[in-house]
Parts: structure tokens; sequence; C-alpha cells
């Protein structure tokens, strides 16, 4: 009776020779991802960093710009922006996290003593020795974890190599996807199933859909990480540029990224301010800024791309 069901479930679903095409072409990608993937690493992120460049290609390719030329223009500009990144923002990144995890012992002692003062004004909540113990084991804790962010350097990360090599081998690996494009997908036909016209429309839908979404979602990123932490310079918060940065990734997971990011921003904004009204005016910004990211920004970028209503 088992055997019966399957048998029927699986010609009710697999007898259209299209449909089986479509599922063993799935199954052999996840399964080849799954076994060779490690290995193939800067493989498959140099042909997800060229299928997102593609795109720009083709509009240039549009403009009657040659496809070759096409492809140096957005290879070049691509690498003076991740150079420019690397030389410009992580050094001031790195530096203020190294600075936040230098100052987070002190702002856990102020914590303290704000805490201690209300609990000596409410002596029947807790036991002030217990309080003690908890804060003084969490300061311990940053302590500890700050000393380490600080002595860590990049000449002391294991894989030092591996990202010398991959910083070489994926922009070429990129610029030859991109260049050869049309040759590689040829070479990949002939090892597709002879009935794919169901995998190919699929395909079709899917990759303007999954492109647009994606190349929506980092300018998203840029746009809000930017707006971020020129709000929080302008408003004289310490760490503006790492807490934008936190801001604009955190979009990547829609509400609850929104929540995390607002944690350390929160926090910092108590530690540097107190209960002042600088700290409210702060936040009453800050709720501004998240709700036009939210209800503006983010409608605005992904009605575009993903042809829908704001």
């Amino acid at each position: 009776m088992v055997f019966k069901s399957l048998r029927d479930w699986f010609v009710r679903y697999f007898s259209d020779p299209q449909v089986a095409a479509l599922f063993l072409t799935i199954v052999i990608f996840l399964l080849a991802f799954e076994f060779i993937g490690a290995w193939l690493t800067p493989v498959f992120a140099s042909i997800i960093i060229a299928y997102l460049l593609d795109g720009i290609v083709r509009k240039l390719e549009k403009l009657k710009i040659p496809h070759i030329l096409s492809v140096t223009i957005v290879c070049l500009f691509s690498a003076g922006i991740i150079l420019m990144l690397f030389l410009l923002l992580l050094p001031l990144i790195w530096q203020q996290i190294v600075d936040f995890f230098a100052a987070l012992p002190g702002m856990v002692g102020k914590a303290q003593n704000a805490i201690e003062g209300f609990i000596a004004k409410h002596p029947g909540l807790t036991s002030s020795e217990q309080l003690n113990q908890i804060l003084n084991n969490f300061q311990n804790d940053l302590a500890r974890l700050g000393k380490y962010v600080i002595s860590l350097s990049i000449t002391s990360i294991p894989t030092m190599i591996h990202i010398m090599v991959y910083s070489v081998l994926i922009p070429t690996l990129v610029f030859f996807f991109m260049k050869d494009s049309a040759a590689i997908a040829d070479w990949c036909k002939q090892f597709l199933p002879k009935h794919r016209s169901m995998l190919r429309n699929i395909w079709v839908k899917v990759d303007q859909q999954i492109a647009n979404y994606i190349r929506a979602r980092i300018i998203q990123i840029f746009v809000v990480g930017v707006l971020a932490a020129l709000t929080f310079a302008l408003m004289d918060l310490d760490y503006a540029i790492l807490l934008g940065s936190i801001v604009g990734a955190s979009v990547i997971v829609p509400y609850i990224g929104e929540v995390i990011a607002a944690i350390p921003v929160i926090l910092v904004s108590f530690f540097q301010w107190g209960l002042s009204y600088e700290v409210v005016y702060f936040l009453v910004v800050y709720a501004v800024f998240i709700a036009v990211e939210s209800n503006v920004i983010a409608p605005m970028l992904f009605a575009e791309s993903m042809s829908l209503h704001p």
C-alpha cells in the first residue's frame, strides 16, 4: 500500500519530463553545493558578483558600448569602490570598534553607579550584593572581550593567505565570467536536459526578480548606512560611522534587524548623554529616521525594482 502510494505520487508529479528535468537540475546543484561548495567558494562568490554586475554591463551595451569595454568599465569601477571602502571606511570602523570596546567597561561602571543609586532609593527591590556580583562579572567579561578586540589585528588572522589569494582570484574570475558569459552559458546548456522549456521559462522570471531584489537591497544598505552615519555625526553621537554601518547592515533582516541595531544605538546615546533632554531629542530623531526608512525609502526602492506598488 505504501509503495503504491509512493508510485502514484511519483507518476503524478514526475510523469512530465520537464518537471523531472527541473527537479533533477535543482537536486544536482544542491548536492554539488553541499559536497564541493567549500572547495569552490571563490568560484561561487565570483559567479554571484558577476551575476549582480551583469545588469550594469547589459545597460552599457544598450548604449552601443562594446561588450569587452563594458565589462572592463564595470570591473574597474567596482574594484575602485571596493578599494576605497577598504582604504578609507574599514580603518575608521575598526578604530571605532577598538575605541568602543576600550570604553565599554567605563560605560558599565557608570551604569552600575546609576543602578546602585536607584537601589539605594528603593532598597526593597533587590539586594545590592547580588546586583554588584552580576555587574562585576559582566564588567570582567566585557573587559576581557575588549582586550581581545584591541589585541586583534589583521596580521594575526590565520586566513591571511586565503584573503590575499581571494583578493586576486575573485576579481579575475569575475572579469572572465562576465567577458565570456555567453560562451559559458552555451557550454552549460549541453549538460542540461533536452526538455528544458519549463526550466528556461522559470529561470528567466526568477533571474529578473532575484537580480532586481538583490540590487535594490544593496542600494538600500548603502543609502540607509550613509544617512544614518550622517545623522549620528550631525548630532555628535560617538561611534557614528560604526553605528551607521550597523544600522545599514540591519536592513538585510527586515524589522528584526532594526530592533537589534537599535540596541547599541540607544545604549551609546544613554551612556554619552545620560538621562537628559539630548537623549530624548536623539531618540525622537532616530525614531523619525527609522519611520522614514521603513515607510518611504524601502518602499520606493523595491516598488521600482520589483514592479510593486509602494
